[in-house]
Order: structure tokens, then C-alpha cells, then sequence
């Protein structure tokens, strides 16, 4: 019951009181199994990433891992360092084309907010 209460990106604390007294007995041990039920709750985090996001954070792990390649491949054989220059213009292209498409997602989201927005100041108006 109260594992999506405390789950999320978040750090839970509880504090779980209890009385000394025999007449809160049966309180303080009902309160004591709780806070054990609680205790027993794991959560898995996720990172909040956008696909676009992560898309560019690949590619530019890529880019990054051809480079040190051609930087230790200097007395390779030219066939092979054309290659990969050409695999590093692709994955440059592709991230270029990744990001443009995403800075054009954020644009079409924020005109769509806005005119969630306006209809709504214009229902409110009538």
C-alpha cells in the first residue's frame, strides 16, 4: 500500500513512535510491524532521461571512441583511417540530425503549451 507512496527519485525517511507504557501494547506493536513492512521496501531508480537525450549521449560517446581510435591508428593503413572517418562523419550527421529533431519537438511542445494556454484564458473569458 504505501510502496508507491514512498518510491520515486526521492529518499524516504520515517520516524515510527512508540509508547513505553503497557497500555499501548498493542499500538506499539502494530506500529513496530509497520515500520518493518516499511523497511522492507526497495525501490529501483531510473534515471530521467529523454530518448533524444540519451540518443545524443551515445553518439557523441561514439564520436569521442573514433577519434582516440584514429589518434591511435596515425600509422594504420589510410584505407582504414578513411573508414573511420567516414563512420565518424555518419554518427556526426546522425547526431546532427537527432538534435535538430529534438529542438524542433521542444518547439512544436511549447507552441502546443501555449495554445493550451491561450484556450484556456479564452474559455475562462467567456
Amino acid at each position: 500500500l504505501v510502496k508507491e507512496s514512498l518510491g520515486g527519485n526521492s529518499k524516504t525517511i520515517m520516524v515510527a513512535t512508540i509508547s513505553p507504557k503497557d497500555v499501548d501494547n498493542i499500538e506499539t506493536v502494530s506500529t513496530l510491524r509497520y515500520a518493518s513492512k516499511c523497511k522492507k521496501i526497495v525501490n529501483n531508480v531510473v534515471m530521467n532521461e529523454d530518448k533524444n537525450a540519451k540518443m545524443m549521449r551515445v553518439l557523441q560517446e561514439e564520436i569521442a571512441s573514433l577519434r582516440q581510435l584514429l589518434a591511435q591508428k596515425d600509422s594504420a593503413v589510410d584505407e582504414d583511417k578513411e573508414a573511420l572517418l567516414k563512420q565518424l562523419g555518419l554518427a556526426q550527421q546522425e547526431m546532427t540530425t537527432r538534435q535538430s529533431l529534438w529542438e524542433s519537438e521542444k518547439e512544436e511542445v511549447a507552441a502546443e503549451r501555449e495554445r493550451e494556454a491561450t484556450e484556456r484564458l479564452m474559455k475562462e473569458m467567456e
